[in-house]
């Protein structure tokens, strides 16, 4: 799960949060941050029984709504700048790394007690990149989580408001190899969860 990408990693954190809660409420609308969106048509599913059930596809939601591209791509920056300026300090340990060496082979330290201390300076700072690394590692996990959470509290918020017209009992997510292995069309309302988001999306950043 480490090489997943940030939005296949906050569909599977979204999906799993949403099974363990049996799956009341989630998202509505279709859009698209190319051209402006139309209102798409609202589905009414016609109850055979108590239960009306609708589901949203979290894959395509995650990929379309404005708020997760522009965190996605925040995310993306932060975590290219971290690479550069880690790596840009490893070539700098590799070249001082093997400047000792080299000088080891020269016999260019005086005493073995000198190459010693050189030696352990080297180890100091490897050591530190390594912490550094790990570190740096965590915040950007940190950040991850965080836009997460910040996603997920604004698409389930959404979806409480949308149903307290729509009276669906049950709204599912559904993702690629998910749980949901079959689902009608007609009780898929993903355009209509982007569609509400993006809106609320444009008018916030008016």
């Amino acid at each position: 799960m480490k090489n997943l990408s940030p939005i296949a990693k906050l569909s599977i954190a979204i999906n799993a949060v949403l099974i363990i809660a049996i799956a009341v409420f989630l998202y509505l609308q279709f859009g698209s941050a190319e051209k402006p969106a139309e209102r798409p048509v609202e589905k009414t599913v016609e109850a055979t029984s108590s239960m009306q059930i609708a589901y949203v596809n979290i894959d395509s939601l995650l990929l379309n709504y404005k708020l997760s591209e522009e965190l996605n791509q925040e995310f993306t920056r932060k975590q290219e700048k971290i690479k550069a300026d880690l790596q840009r300090k490893a070539d700098k340990f590799q070249k001082e790394a093997a400047e000792f060496q080299d000088k080891v082979k020269r016999g260019g330290f005086l005493t073995q007690q000198r190459a010693e201390e050189e030696q352990q300076k080297l180890i100091d700072k490897q050591q530190k990149l390594q912490i550094l690394q790990n570190d740096l590692g965590n915040k950007l996990l940190a950040d991850q989580q965080e836009m997460n959470k910040q996603l997920y509290n604004k698409i389930t918020s959404f979806i409480a408001e949308y149903n307290e017209t729509h009276k669906y009992k049950f709204i599912l997510s559904n993702t690629t190899g998910g749980t949901l292995l079959y689902g009608d069309e007609d009780c898929n309302i993903t355009n209509e969860v982007l569609y509400g988001l993006n809106s609320k999306y444009d008018e916030d950043h008016k």
